[in-house]
């Protein structure tokens, strides 16, 4: 009874697949709800990202207006994925892959 599982090619299967792709979920799901912040030589706070959850985040841009010297904040979301410790970012949005029907 005790080595039935280790005999069975199909419970091998589902541990191999376990392994391999655990640790993939608990990189994507270290920056749930987290921020990044960006800078710059000129600009101590550049900007930002805000984790929304495990594929989707929010991006911070602080823009500065020469002609009346003043700052602003511009936001959008983006898709973003963690590949190889890399953090990828879509220039779009969930939003852009819904299909109305």
């Amino acid at each position: 009874m005790r080595y039935q599982c280790a005999n069975n090619p199909l419970a091998k299967l589902a541990v191999v697949f376990f392994v391999i792709m655990f640790p993939y979920e608990v990189v994507a799901l270290d920056f749930n709800n987290k921020s990044l912040i960006c800078s710059t030589k000129k600009f101590p706070i550049k900007g930002g990202f805000h984790f929304i959850n495990k594929i989707e985040l929010i991006k911070y841009n602080i823009l500065y207006d020469v002609s009346v010297k003043s700052e602003y904040i511009h936001s959008s979301r983006h898709c973003y994925k963690v590949v190889e410790n890399e953090i990828i970012i879509s220039e779009y949005n969930l939003s852009n892959y819904w299909v109305l029907t």
